[in-house]
Order: structure tokens, then sequence, then C-alpha cells
């Protein structure tokens, strides 16, 4: 596996966590299953849980034949989200 194969997932991970824990893309699904059992509750509110699961799942995406495609999904949202913050710290006068 090459190097750039290795940051595509990482960046994969991360963008997937997010989404699955932070995004208002999945706030209905997140609601709702955190009303259904406590399980959920705890499980979005911890990011090493969801990153646990984020990981089996980028796993499977990496390894089916069109995954691939997902992958380049998520890791553009993740570097995008990441250079978005540093162009608004960076940009953004200090009150």
């Amino acid at each position: 596996m090459d190097v750039f194969h290795i940051i595509l997932i990482a960046f994969s991970f991360y963008s997937l966590t997010h989404a699955l824990k932070e995004s208002t893309l999945f706030d209905k699904p997140r609601i709702w299953l955190i009303g259904l059992h406590p399980f959920f509750y705890q499980l979005f509110s911890c990011y090493f849980c969801v990153g646990f699961h984020s990981g089996w799942i980028v796993y499977l995406l990496s390894h089916w034949k069109y995954g691939e495609i997902f992958l380049w999904a998520l890791a553009s949202s993740g570097i995008s989200f990441l250079l978005n913050a540093v162009a608004e710290k960076l940009w953004t006068p200090d009150p």
C-alpha cells in the first residue's frame, strides 16, 4: 500500500467519523437512533466508538470493487472541512 492510499484511507476514517457524529446531514437518523436505545446515545457521544465503527466501514469500502469512489468522497469532505477551519482561523480577525 502506497503513502497516497494510506492518506486517502486516513482522511476517509476522519471524515466518516465526523459526519456520523457531528454533521447536520445525519442529524435525523442520529437523533432517531439515540432515542431508540441508550446504546446509541453512548455510541454517538464517543469519538473513539464512532471511529472504531468508521474503521471497519472504510475497510469494507476499500476492498469493494466500486468502494473507492466513496473513499474519495469521504476524504474530500474531510480535507475540505479541515482546510476551511484553517482558513477561517488564519483570516478571521480576533475580536
